[in-house]
Order: C-alpha cells, then structure tokens, then sequence
C-alpha cells in the first residue's frame, strides 16, 4: 500500500467522515436536509459528497416528485465504511 496515494486521502477531507455517518443514521436523505446537518455552508460539504459518490460510497438519485430535489443514500460499500465509522466513534466516546 502506497501511503500517499490511497482512497483514504480524499476521506481526510473536512465532512467526508461526518457525511457518511449522518446519511447512516439519517438513511437516505435530501442533500439540502444533510448540507444543513453537516455545515453552515453548502460549498464545502457539496464537492465531498460529489466525491464520495465518484468513490461509489453513496448514491445520488432524483427524487420523482416535484421539485425534483436529490437524494442522498450510502451504497453497500458505503454502508460497510459508514459502519466501521460508527464503531470507531463509539471507542473514541467511551
């Protein structure tokens, strides 16, 4: 494993942890509704979940109803990651 260039790189970015886990406890979830849970600003959180998605660790689809709005849902692999995540934070907790 090449320490430099590995996908866990691009999850060192600020909210890429965070978003997976919120879209885990949440489920799946309108990107407006989980840019506002993740941060004040959508810039930021809107470019990670962009790669995340590049990464195939959530799936974005279009909502049928009007206004058409995007949803957000982890994508099994995602699930396994998000997963680990959350046992992490709880051995960090207690």
């Amino acid at each position: 494993m090449d320490c430099g260039d590995s996908k866990l790189a691009g999850l060192e970015e600020k909210y890429c942890l965070r978003i997976l886990t919120c879209v885990l406890a949440e489920g799946p979830i309108y990107k407006s509704v989980l840019y506002t849970k993740i941060s004040k600003t959508i810039s930021v959180p809107m470019k990670r979940v962009d790669y995340l998605v590049e990464i195939n660790l959530l799936k974005e689809t279009v909502s049928e109803r009007p206004p058409r709005s995007k949803l957000i849902e982890l994508t099994p692999k995602g699930r396994q990651v998000a997963e680990k995540l959350a046992v992490i934070e709880k051995i960090l907790e207690g």
